[in-house]
């Protein structure tokens, strides 16, 4: 109590002050005349306007942080329309898949890309379905879009495919219009070539190319691509047809293999 008061006592100007202006805003509270309204209304505003920086201050604080909520929100958003968009296509691709398989006998049974091939002598996928889903080697197998190989090795729980890609890979294929069989030699990227094409066929351009069912691996009419170009020289006995495959191999993520049900 005693260095209470000793501070009390140190300090009693800064008490005083501070006890006076207590009294003084108690007496203008309490106090409704005239002037007294006046010098409260007065005082509020220079109080207003001194709060005001600390008002605007804050509001920004405030709006920083709701924006900083909105540009997570968005971003969420956009995440989540993406992966929507993404299963849309999806859906609509394997629909396209299952009407194709109703339209032919063909069994599809569906697997996963787990990893593009790492040997250098063979150009190939590792995909996630072998002997327990009844997959044998040399069945043709397809993306979405369009033939993508052939089964090469089968293991219980995964297999190797051989795609086209590969140099060693050849198909025997037929032009949908005319019905001219040649055999597909891959060249690079998502290019490829037909060869043996006699040169009285007529091409046309964006014309689909489909396997002829000439082969024990490939059932007859998957799609393989679309011509392109043609090389017609007057030394050649044949037509090469420079064409484009319908499969994407740098983005495949499913795949089916087919087995022929009619042969049965």
């Amino acid at each position: 109590m005693r260095r209470f008061l000793g501070f009390l006592v140190e300090r009693k100007d800064y008490v005083s002050l501070i006890l006076a202006v207590i009294i003084s805003i108690t007496l203008l509270s309490s106090d409704e005349s005239e002037e007294i309204r006046i010098i409260r209304g007065k005082t509020n505003d220079v109080l207003n306007v001194l709060y005001s920086p600390v008002q605007w201050v804050r509001d920004i604080n405030i709006l920083k942080r709701e924006n900083e909520i909105l540009k997570a929100t968005a971003v969420q958003l956009k995440l989540l329309n993406s992966s929507l968009l993404n299963s849309k296509y999806e859906n609509e691709r394997l629909r396209e898949m299952l009407e194709f398989k109703r339209e032919r006998r063909l069994e599809l049974i569906p697997g996963r890309v787990m990893s593009k091939g790492l040997s250098p002598v063979l150009n190939s996928i590792t995909i996630d379905i072998g002997v327990r889903e009844g997959i044998e080697e040399n069945s043709a197998v397809m993306g979405i879009d369009g033939i993508v190989g052939k089964t090469v090795n089968v293991g219980e729980r995964s297999s190797i495919v051989q795609i086209l890609h590969d140099y060693s890979a050849r198909v025997s294929v037929k032009l949908e219009t005319s019905g001219a069989t040649g055999i597909l030699r891959w060249r690079d990227d998502d290019t490829f070539e037909v060869w043996e094409i006699p040169k009285a066929i007529p091409i046309q351009m964006g014309e689909r190319i489909l396997t002829s069912g000439h082969s024990d691996i490939y059932p007859e009419n998957l799609p393989v691509g679309t011509v392109t170009g043609v090389i017609n020289r007057p030394e050649m006995l044949h037509k090469i047809i420079k064409a484009e495959a319908f499969t994407d191999f740098s983005s495949i993520q499913y795949v089916f293999v087919v087995r022929n049900l009619s042969s049965e």
